[in-house]
């Protein structure tokens, strides 16, 4: 580690500390934390109020992210399969141009509730969420419970099969 004077050394342990403590926000088991954000059409949104009590996917994403832009697929396959049976998605965007946002959202066929600040990494999801890193998504119960992280693909449809699918 380079040498640090006091006052940088500070700044490195509240940033580290920022870091931990979001982390330790949202993890498997625990309650999601609140989130205000503008959707669409800049009204606020509240999550968990959005959530009402259905299976939910949080989502972190941006237009920018190939890796985001390539999950979006298996995405909008989950949201067609499973929606009917109470599940959503509660996309937060971490882009900083509201154009480029909204064309992404329109040309991957992206139909479920979307909110952004527009601030980039400093969203405040993305720190209360300790996301250091995109795509990342939280799939929550209809208790509000955290119950897996980071689904993609095949696995989150197999997550939700065993969420919501008949057995």
């Amino acid at each position: 580690m380079p040498d640090l004077d006091h006052e940088d050394f500070a700044v490195f342990q509240a940033n580290l500390r920022r870091q931990v403590d979001g982390l330790a926000v949202a993890r498997r088991g625990e309650v999601i934390p609140t989130v205000v954000l503008p959707d669409l059409d800049g009204r606020p949104v509240t999550l968990p109020a959005a959530h009402a009590g259905r299976p939910l996917l949080v989502n972190f994403w941006a237009s920018w992210c190939g890796p985001c832009r390539r999950e979006n697929p298996h995405l909008v396959k989950a949201y067609q399969t499973y929606h009917d049976k109470g599940f959503d998605i509660f996309a937060v965007s971490l882009d900083k141009n509201r154009d480029s946002w909204l064309a992404a959202i329109e040309k991957d066929s992206l139909t479920w509730t979307h909110v952004s600040d527009l601030a980039h990494w400093d969203s405040a999801p993305a720190k209360l969420y300790g996301v250091r890193g995109i795509p990342a998504n939280f799939l929550i119960d209809r208790d509000g419970i955290i119950v897996a992280k980071n689904l993609r693909g095949d696995e989150l449809q197999e997550t939700l099969n065993n969420l919501l699918g008949d057995k």
